[in-house]
């Protein structure tokens, strides 16, 4: 019985950890949607330039920024982004379903089919 609660909260672990990785593909691919006009930018081949410009007051300085070539297609961060949806829900059903029955509301687990 022991090795079952084990099991089950290795479980509940494990779901927590894969909806924390979902999240950190669905978080930063949502928020460059956002800023790029929903182009993605996976895959996209660009170059930085420097430029030295002068502002209002007189000030000489160097602005930095990115020339973009080609963006990346936009089924790349369709992919990515339903993939860590699904993670992310998916890890959520499952590690809800294994701290349900690791609180003792059921004995229906896998393991309890063998005793």
């Amino acid at each position: 019985m022991e090795l079952d609660r084990r099991l089950l909260v290795a479980h509940c672990a494990a779901h927590t950890l894969s909806v924390l990785a979902g999240l950190m593909v669905v978080v930063p691919l949502a928020l460059n949607g956002s800023a790029f006009k929903g182009r993605c930018a996976l895959f996209t081949t660009g170059s930085w330039r420097t430029d030295n410009r002068t502002d209002i007051s007189g000030e000489q300085g160097e602005i930095s920024h990115l020339v973009v070539q080609q963006w990346g297609p936009p089924a790349a961060c369709q992919f990515a982004t339903f993939v860590g949806v699904f993670t992310v829900l998916y890890g959520a059903a499952q590690g809800w379903r294994s701290i349900f029955y690791l609180h003792g509301r059921h004995d229906d687990t896998l393991f309890s089919a063998f005793e």
